[in-house]
C-alpha cells in the first residue's frame, strides 16, 4: 500500500512498483541460502504476474524454475547444432505487386517440438550471450540470402530485421553488432534495423 503513492525525490514524482517473494523457514528448508535462493524464486514469479503483488514459494516454483533452466540449455545447444533457420517475408508495393524486400523471421527446429516461434524462447535470451550469439547468426544468414538473391535476379532486396533491446543497450553489444554489419553486408543501405519504442527511450543519450 505504501507503493501505491508516489515518493518525492528532488521536487519529483517518482512512482515504484513492487514484487516480493516469500520463503518460510522450517516449512520450505531450513538452509539459510537455499531459503534466500527459494524468496528469489517467487519474488520473479510476482514480477513475472504483473508485478505489484506478493508470491509465497512453492515446489511447482522450482520445478518451474529447473525447467527454464533446461530450457536455456536447449537453446545453446540449438545454436551450435544449426536448429535455427530464418523465413523470409515479402514486402511487396500494393499499387503495382513490386517486391519491394522483406523481413526476417527467426524460427527455431525444435527436434521434438517442431517448429517454435520467437515469442516462446526470445524472453528466455533477455540480457544473455546467447542473445547476442543468436543476432551474429541472423546478420551473417539473411546476409548471405541477400548475396544469392541477387546473383539470381539481379535485385538486392532490402531486408529488416528486429534487434533486441539489450543489443542496443550494451556498449561491447552494439561494437561488435556494428563491426559484423560493415564487415558481412554487401549493401548496408538495403538493410533495415527494427526496435521497440520502449527501446529508444530507455537511455535516449546512449541510445542514440
Amino acid at each position: 500500500h505504501i507503493f501505491n503513492s508516489p515518493f518525492i525525490i528532488e521536487d519529483q514524482q517518482v512512482h515504484a512498483s513492487t514484487s516480493i517473494g516469500i520463503s518460510v523457514a522450517p516449512t520450505n528448508t531450513t538452509d539459510p541460502i537455499t531459503l534466500i535462493r527459494y524468496a528469489d524464486i517467487a519474488m520473479y514469479q510476482s514480477k513475472n504476474q504483473g508485478r505489484n503483488q506478493y508470491t509465497w514459494f512453492t515446489s511447482d516454483l522450482e520445478s518451474a524454475e529447473e525447467s527454464i533452466i533446461n530450457f536455456e540449455n536447449q537453446l545453446r545447444e540449438a545454436i551450435t547444432q544449426q536448429q535455427f533457420e530464418l523465413h523470409f517475408q515479402p514486402i511487396v508495393n500494393i499499387t503495382d505487386d513490386d517486391f519491394i524486400g522483406c523481413e526476417a523471421l527467426l524460427r527455431w527446429r525444435h527436434p521434438s517440438r517442431g517448429l517454435i516461434h520467437p515469442e516462446q524462447f526470445m524472453s528466455s535470451l533477455d540480457n544473455s550471450e546467447l542473445l547476442f550469439d543468436l543476432t551474429c547468426w541472423v546478420i551473417r544468414e539473411f546476409a548471405q540470402y541477400q548475396v544469392e538473391v541477387e546473383n539470381k535476379t539481379s535485385h538486392m532486396p532490402c531486408i529488416s530485421f528486429n534487434i533486441a533491446s539489450v543489443i542496443f543497450q550494451q556498449k561491447k553489444y552494439r561494437d561488435q553488432i556494428e563491426k559484423l554489419l560493415m564487415d558481412v553486408i554487401k549493401h548496408p543501405q538495403r538493410v533495415t534495423l527494427e526496435v521497440l519504442e520502449s527501446t529508444l527511450i530507455a537511455d535516449m543519450k546512449n541510445i542514440s
